[in-house]
């Protein structure tokens, strides 16, 4: 999976979400949010913690281009 992390910096301010607040928010560190706004690779379980604290679905996230499937995830 690759992560666009721009997109989900731009999520983030569209909620008015500081890093810290989304990461509480989706339960996950500061480090990792961090790690994924950087582009960098997380656990799907993360990415996926992220997307619905943001209020979308993988569905959403694949279509506003934050997320894009490559077919060679191992990170379950």
């Amino acid at each position: 999976m690759k992560i666009n992390g721009s997109a989900f910096v731009k999520a983030r301010e569209a909620h008015l979400l500081g890093v810290l607040e989304l990461a509480n928010k989706a339960d996950v560190t500061f480090k990792t949010l961090s790690r994924v706004e950087k582009g960098q690779s997380v656990k799907l379980v993360s990415i996926r913690k992220i997307i619905k604290a943001l209020g979308l679905t993988i569905e959403e996230a694949l279509a506003k281009r934050m997320i894009e499937l490559d077919g060679d995830d191992d990170r379950k």
